[in-house]
């Protein structure tokens, strides 16, 4: 089995999907360029965010077809303000209609972006935060108890994406953690995985994340 990932960041979304696919898939390993592909392989291309992520759907499809060891076709990006439907058309729309019924795609959507999924991990969040801002994210929206995935964006903030990366941030400095884009560190473990997992199996909670972990469930991944 071969996997191809594009992924909408450069560097967060590149670090997870790696680290995960080791834990739930352990027999594949990591190809560098998709020339590299053979056999239970995986391998993941960046797109660097919008605008640019579409016109790689269309570079990536092109090498797939080309290349034509790929089994499962992953794109993977951030629905921001937009609802899972829109997002899902809009990277409909970029797939050329001649791939789509040649090539088994799967569009997942973080919702509202990746680190919304990494708020899901109820034995982060302190029951008393000793940080006023971190009580006061808590107030405005408590993620222990609240499906991250539901959250709008704080008043003081601009972005929803943007208000959602600052509560995963806060959240895990009171537990010691440093996260930042480039060095997104625990949330990379496979315990922390297993904890979205119960989250996802025992709530009706983060719908965008199990879509992600039923596929892989289905394709045999190990959790």
């Amino acid at each position: 089995m071969n996997l191809y990932f594009l992924v909408e960041g450069e560097q967060t979304e590149r670090k997870v999907y790696r680290a995960w696919l080791g834990h739930v898939f352990p027999h594949l390993k990591e190809a560098r360029t998709i020339e590299q592909v053979e056999s239970d392989c995986f391998f993941i291309l960046a797109g660097y965010g919008q605008p640019g992520y579409q016109k790689r759907i269309q570079n990536a499809v092109a090498d797939i077809l080309a290349h034509g060891k790929i089994d499962h076709f992953f794109i993977c990006v951030d629905a921001e303000t937009d609802t899972l439907a829109e997002k899902v058309s809009e990277v409909y729309a970029c797939l050329p209609a001649q791939a789509i019924n040649i090539i088994n795609y799967h569009i997942i959507v973080h919702n509202c972006c990746i680190e919304t999924w990494f708020l899901g991990h109820r034995k982060i969040l302190r029951r008393n935060p000793e940080s006023s801002r971190l009580r006061e994210f808590k107030e405005f929206y408590d993620v222990g108890q609240q499906d991250p995935e539901l959250m709008e964006c704080h008043p003081a903030y601009g972005f929803k994406a943007q208000f959602h990366l600052e509560y995963l941030k806060e959240m895990l400095r009171e537990q010691n953690v440093q996260y930042t884009k480039a060095f997104p560190r625990h949330v990379v473990d496979q315990v922390y995985l297993r904890a979205l997992v119960e989250r996802y199996t025992q709530t009706s909670h983060l719908q965008s994340f199990g879509r992600l972990f039923t596929l892989w469930q289905e394709m045999g991944g190990i959790f």
